[in-house]
């Protein structure tokens, strides 16, 4: 899990709090472009981050694109969210 990317996100909601009472999670993931979900397991570090959903995160908080490498680099091995097998059907 990225922390620093994590404190950022968390920082930057705080401060979007302290201007507007009413300023939600939800509405955090509505600037952003990503599902509450997403944001929220994010934030509570319940999920590591996809490519596409890292890159929204970093485009939001005005993170210069040389820099996602520097948060991108930790989550390259991880899986995004674990993948439950089925069983296979018997024939």
């Amino acid at each position: 899990m990225n922390r620093k990317l994590n404190t950022m996100l968390k920082l930057e909601l705080e401060k979007r709090k302290k201007r507007n009472k009413d300023y939600s999670l939800r509405a955090l993931s509505r600037d952003i472009d990503l599902s509450a979900t997403i944001v929220s397991d994010f934030l509570n570090n319940k999920r590591n981050l996809s490519k596409k959903s890292l890159y929204k995160i970093t485009f939001f908080l005005k993170i210069p694109v040389y820099l996602i490498s520097e948060f991108s680099e930790p989550l390259a091995n991880k899986p995004t969210k674990k993948q439950h097998k089925r069983p296979k059907a018997k024939s």
